[in-house]
């Protein structure tokens, strides 16, 4: 199972003492350090955006359901792509793990709660790790394309809301 919300917020305090560690340190290497952290900064800075955008997709397919979200109990998987000096190569690796993960997702929804959960999970935290490069290169340029990738993030993340309330339903039942 991927991590919890919780979990990537506690990495994100972690890398920032070590940045902080690092800043205090004397290195023999100035230039090393400083390509260190900013290794370690620009990782900080892509997860917290990821947090920000993920809990903020999953806040708005939650409008009007009454129900409050634990955000620190949601999974969040980290999208597995790598960093690539060319748009198309990172517009490939977003839309084929999420097409991907949503295919699993779909299959498992019926039998496996929690199987599709991680899965639609996956596919939400990809579409809104890589929205601007996905809004670019697979919707227009417009406001249409924004209120379509929009659509879309609500759909996904109301799936994930789905499901985590089944698994919340199915966790009930069998501790009674």
């Amino acid at each position: 199972m991927a991590p919890k919300f919780r979990d990537v917020k506690a990495y994100v305090s972690k890398l920032e003492g070590i940045i902080e560690k690092n800043n205090e340190r004397r290195a023999e290497s100035k230039e090393l350090m400083t390509e260190i952290n900013g290794h370690l900064s620009k990782r900080k800075e892509h997860l917290e955006g990821l947090l920000e955008r993920y809990e903020a997709v999953l806040d708005t397919a939650n409008i009007g359901s009454g129900r409050k979200l634990d955000i620190d109990e949601f999974i969040l998987p980290i999208p597995p792509i790598g960093e690539y000096t060319c748009e198309t190569c990172l517009y490939e690796a977003y839309m084929g793990t999420m097409t991907a993960h949503y295919k699993e997702a779909e299959k498992a929804e019926k039998n496996d709660p929690e199987r599709a959960y991680y899965h639609y999970s996956m596919t939400l935290a990809c579409l809104v790790d890589g929205h601007n490069v996905i809004l670019h290169n697979e919707f227009s340029d417009g406001i249409e394309g924004i209120y379509e990738l929009g659509r879309a993030e609500e759909i996904v993340a109301g799936d994930v809301l789905r499901c985590k309330e089944k698994l919340e339903k199915k966790t009930e039942v069998d501790s009674k």
